[in-house]
């Protein structure tokens, strides 16, 4: 297995990744479902929110922006990885924006369990 095959079954992970993330954006918004490990830790119940509608309206959005931000460089590393037409700053360049989203949903998660929760 060489370098390439591993870099796009990373980005396989990141495109099914961020699926999963827009299927939490979809229950969370139709259903007010939160789905433990993506928007809250396992160990956390959805039923001990304290505002549900709050919860909503704050993770919503960072939920979203994550969810297409993994799709895009998820599509983007494969595209990079077979077809290699992509400028590697390009590449490079929205790698660090998914992660820079990455750090900012996290953060957001985090303050909602503690005002949420």
């Amino acid at each position: 297995m060489d370098n390439t095959s591993i870099m796009s079954f990373l980005d396989i992970i990141v495109v099914l990744a961020g699926a999963y993330v827009l299927y939490s954006w979809y229950l969370l918004i139709t259903k007010k479902e939160i789905k433990q490990g993506v928007l809250i830790p396992k160990d956390v119940e959805p039923k001990r929110c304290k505002d549900i509608d709050g919860f909503v309206k704050y993770m919503s959005p960072r939920t979203l922006v994550l969810g297409i931000m993994a799709l895009i460089s998820g599509g983007i590393g494969i595209y990079q990885d077979t077809v290699k037409l992509i400028h590697p700053i390009a590449y490079w360049s929205f790698f660090v924006a998914f992660l820079l989203v990455l750090v900012w949903f996290g953060y957001g998660s985090k303050k909602a369990l503690k005002d949420y929760f």
